[in-house]
């Protein structure tokens, strides 16, 4: 009953896995709003995931390598970065579809 109880305890999750949980939440959810779900969005999440965990696996492989967090934390930046210049360039284009004068150019008078 003991072994049972610290299973249970080890699945809830503490201050730093609710913080981490909520920001990851609010990623999803702001990029979902904003661009919505499509196969190639997932696609380059689970490429960012597996470059992610190669990477890992290449630091605590490689002797000459460590584990530094502070590259880690800086990768994680670089791919946000990544996809909110998508959300940008998505964003973007919507705006260009429903209004093309607005992309300065004359591309409406030619059609």
């Amino acid at each position: 009953m003991n072994y049972l109880m610290n299973v249970l305890r080890g699945w809830i999750p503490t201050g730093t896995e609710i913080h981490v949980g909520a920001v990851v939440s609010a990623l999803g959810t702001s990029l979902t709003y904003f661009v919505g779900w499509s196969d190639a969005l997932e696609a380059l999440l689970v490429l960012m995931v597996i470059d992610y965990v190669t990477g890992l696996l290449a630091a605590y492989i490689n002797p000459n390598l460590k584990l530094d967090s502070q590259k880690g934390f800086r990768g994680i930046c670089k791919k946000i970065m990544i996809i909110l210049l998508i959300v940008l360039a998505h964003e973007r284009q919507a705006s260009l579809l429903l209004n093309p004068l607005s992309c300065g150019s004359s591309l409406a008078t030619r059609v």
